[in-house]
């Protein structure tokens, strides 16, 4: 199966990787939405968001873990998902 956005882990259905500055609109509109924040304490203020956001990618830098963004190969879907297993 090939990887074109660098999944660092993916299935026939999904692939999950790591936020990218450039990934910035995209943490906005998933974190400023209450059906995908209500149980992580959101929604949250656009500046929250994007405090969030550089947040989860400085998490990653120092101890290898953020929140992931997942999406479906078909581009059909989006979330986010904390590796419950470290």
């Amino acid at each position: 199966m090939p990887n074109p956005i660098n999944y660092f882990l993916y299935s026939p259905r999904l692939g999950f990787r790591l936020w990218t500055l450039a990934d910035l609109p995209l943490a906005l509109a998933l974190w400023t939405n209450f059906a995908v924040t209500r149980y992580l304490g959101g929604p949250f203020s656009p500046q929250q968001a994007e405090e969030k956001f550089r947040r989860e990618i400085a998490l990653q830098e120092a101890v290898g873990v953020q929140y992931w963004p997942f999406s479906a190969l078909d581009r059909s879907a989006c979330g986010l998902c904390w590796p419950a297993a470290l």
